[in-house]
């Protein structure tokens, strides 16, 4: 099969995954609601973060009210996108492996880790996204941002890498349900470092700055995308580069290296 084929024929099984699960979250029109009520409070509650602690200070580091109001929102951004894609299907990992979901999903013709990884993709998602984008665009306007091809083509790359990373953190780290048991809380193990990235990470300690961004890059998710917006550097997007896909490389091997120690439920 040729690639185009083979990219046409995914696109069509994530339409279809995406089909389903908008079916089933549209069944209860009130917990649909509801659910994106509580969304929204999430979004602004790191803006009443930024707009709290600057209410006190002036600079946090290099960063001032304006450029943390726009990492705020590229967080945002990139984290409804996760929630949207990844989440869910993550959260239900590690129930798949131990109840036997996975058995049916490695005798299917196509990349099991495609269909754990995009399975339960959650449409609902979608409406955060759409307004964490706007809020984005707004904050650029309201800090005077000047507008530049290499500016927005510098960030995309950026945010495309960062958000990559995203993925392959999560994804590695649940993962480790093929060694560690039914730990079904375990995708909170790497939650709890991206979830810290609406924070500029070079404020902190020069150690821990190296190791968010050479051990445990979380810098590229949010804070490098808004820096490359402000100031570009081709060095910094190199490295970003280089980071990124050698972790979206470990994801494939700890995933064929988890499926050699899996014992299938049936056997």
């Amino acid at each position: 099969m040729l690639p185009m084929e083979v990219n046409v024929r995914y696109l069509k099984i994530f339409y279809l995954f995406a089909r389903q699960n908008l079916m089933k979250d549209m069944q209860y029109k009130g917990d649909f609601i509801l659910r994106n009520i509580v969304m929204f409070l999430w979004v602004f509650m790191r803006y009443i973060f930024v707009f709290v602690s600057f209410n006190q200070i002036v600079t946090i580091g290099d960063w001032n009210f304006d450029k943390s109001l726009v990492l705020v929102s590229i967080f945002n951004v990139s984290h409804s996108l996760y929630k949207m894609f990844f989440e869910e299907n993550f959260m239900n990992f590690a129930s798949k492996l131990y109840e036997g979901e996975l058995d049916q999903i490695l005798l299917k013709p196509i990349s099991a880790q495609f269909t754990v990884s995009i399975q339960d993709f959650m449409p609902r998602g979608f409406i955060r996204f759409l307004l964490s984008l706007v809020i984005f665009i707004v904050s650029l306007a309201c800090v005077g941002w000047s507008f530049s091809l290499v500016k927005i083509l510098g960030f995309i790359v950026a945010f495309i890498l960062g958000f990559s990373f995203s993925y392959s953190i999560h994804f590695i780290v649940v993962c480790l349900s093929f060694w560690f048991g039914n730990v079904d809380n375990i995708h909170f193990l790497s939650r709890s470092f991206t979830n810290l990235t609406y924070i500029p990470m070079d404020i902190f300690p020069l150690g821990m700055n190296l190791f968010f961004t050479l051990f445990m890059p979380i810098v590229f998710i949010a804070t490098v995308p808004a820096k490359i917006l402000f100031e570009p550097n081709i060095g910094i997007l190199v490295l970003e580069a280089i980071i990124s896909i050698l972790f979206f490389w470990l994801t494939s091997l700890v995933w064929h290296q988890g499926l050699k120690s899996y014992s299938s439920v049936s056997s």
